[in-house]
């Protein structure tokens, strides 16, 4: 019995299987690896680079280790107990991230380091570097294993890097586009982990028949329950990151990820916000002529523009929201009430919504951040509001929010000079002025002002009379940057601000 179960691993198909697995799960790690620490640390192209360089330079060390280890000992044993040890390694990673992510944000305080790099970095190193390493020791291990008493090494090379390299694209798509979307970030890792272990222990342990309980085991690991971290109404993943809706006090309130933004929210007795979306409604006074405004908002969220607008204008305004993630719209319907029938609300990316819409815009509002800080690169080009301009009336307006540390408005200078190569009018306000600021960057061919809008309404005459104090004029400089397609650094121009702010 020990000889046929012997002489079934040691054969070609389970050499190959085996290939195939361990290059799905490793790149399947990979992926869910940005997903796991993306609330956490942001989704930037410093903490990829910190992910990629992570499992890379994993990978290169297992190589290297297992092409020692099956010189000295080529026995497919020892390779399914490294696998195995790293599928267990796996397993415990989703329950790890959260008190991990709290020492490393307590360590990095403690000796003044920068959160968002470093420890970025270090959570990547701690998780998956090890598990990777063993992973990266299979393919040297099944080519000397495979190969010994053959001629043919180098199509056995070939054949095991093939069919890895099959596996790495089903571990690209299946978590992309199936996992993740259903079950979220955690029962995926977890799914994969399982995969590992069961198809080790089958090969050390279990028999052909064995197989059968392989997707039995899987299913089961999926409906593994894991609870949000914190009291909410209502929590999910899409294919974008996780979505919160979080009651507090008389606050209803829509939050992306870990980090301590809000994307939109909702005050009981109240539609106005006290925050920079308050200023939006000011825009369609702007626009002269009775015919309503066509208004279009870039990053619809939970649609809190979409409630002040209706309540101050009415059936004066046409409002058509684009956003990206089709579950923040499933959700906003349910939790913020966004069901207004005459709200055109279109499922799409940004930028390619402008490439393919004809329709013309008295307004447009650009709000679409990736989490509380960072703003999509693509939506602060030249190349981008050149777009905008084109989707806009002669005397349209656009209006973004750009968030900056007190002390440094270099991101919100930027931006408003990269609109200003385009406009002939841009205007920045300052709209809260505490450690964390918010800034209106607004622009149009049309010079404009919040000084005597035509309204009777006391709350809009109140931001109105907020604004002019904190309105500057901005002409275009051209020895100051530009963001173009070719040279937007966004990513590191947020996170150098964000260290700059936390680490102070």
């Amino acid at each position: 019995m020990e000889n046929q179960r012997m002489r079934w691993i040691d054969n070609s198909s389970f050499y190959i299987g085996t290939a195939l697995i361990t290059g799905c799960v490793v790149m399947a790690v990979e992926i869910t690896a940005s997903r796991l620490l993306a609330p956490y640390f942001g989704t930037s192209l410093l903490v990829w680079s910190n992910i990629i360089g992570v499992v890379l330079a994993s990978l290169a060390l297992g190589y290297y280790l297992g092409g020692v280890a099956a010189d000295k000992h080529p026995k497919l044993q020892l390779l399914l107990s490294l696998q195995l040890v790293a599928g267990l390694i796996f397993l415990l990673t989703p329950f790890l991230i959260g008190p991990l992510v709290s020492g490393l944000l307590a360590f990095s305080k403690s000796f003044q380091l920068s959160f968002h790099i470093l420890s970025s970095l270090l959570a990547a190193l701690i998780l998956f570097a090890a598990p990777l390493i063993l992973l990266g020791m299979a393919s040297p291990f099944l080519i000397k294993i495979y190969s010994l008493g053959k001629q043919s090494i180098g199509n056995i090379a070939g054949t095991i890097s093939a069919v890895s390299t099959v596996g790495s694209i089903a571990g690209i798509f299946l978590p992309t586009l199936l996992f993740i979307p259903t079950y979220g970030t955690k029962k995926t890792i977890f799914f994969f982990a399982i995969l590992l272990i069961v198809w080790s222990l089958i090969g050390l342990f279990g028999s052909r028949k064995a197989l059968i309980s392989l997707p039995i085991v899987i299913l089961v690991s999926l409906q593994v329950p894991f609870g949000a971290d914190c009291k909410v109404l209502y929590c999910t993943e899409s294919s974008y990151q996780s979505i919160r809706v979080v009651e507090f006090g008389n606050l209803k309130y829509l939050a992306l990820n870990e980090g301590a933004g809000v994307q939109s929210f909702q005050r009981k007795g109240s539609l106005l916000t006290q925050a920079y979306y308050d200023y939006y409604n000011l825009l369609p006074l702007m626009i002269e002529g009775e015919q309503p405004k066509k208004v279009l908002i870039l990053g619809l969220a939970g649609g809190t523009m979409v409630g002040q607008l209706k309540y101050f204008f009415g059936d004066k305004v046409e409002i058509t929201g684009v956003e990206v993630d089709s579950k923040i719209i499933d959700v906003s319907k349910r939790y913020f009430d966004l069901n207004d029938s005459k709200l055109k609300i279109i499922n799409q990316d940004a930028s390619a919504f402008l490439d393919l819409d004809q329709e013309q815009y008295d307004v447009i509002i650009v709000d679409a951040y990736e989490n509380e800080f960072v703003i999509p690169w693509t939506l602060t080009t030249k190349e981008f509001f050149g777009k905008i301009r084109s989707r806009l009336v002669s005397d349209g307006i656009v209006a973004m929010n750009v968030a900056a540390p007190e002390g440094d408005n270099s991101l919100a200078e930027m931006i408003a000079n990269t609109q200003a190569s385009v406009f002939s009018h841009t205007k920045v306000s300052l709209i809260s002025d505490d450690d964390w600021r918010s800034y209106i960057v607004a622009s149009s061919d049309k010079d404009f002002s919040y000084d005597k809008l035509p309204t009777t309404d006391p709350e809009l005459i109140k931001l109105s009379g907020q604004n002019i104090s904190r309105t500057e004029n901005v002409n275009f400089n051209i020895s100051k940057p530009v963001l173009t397609d070719d040279l937007a650094p966004i990513d590191y121009l947020s996170s150098k601000l964000f260290i700059k702010h936390f680490d102070e």
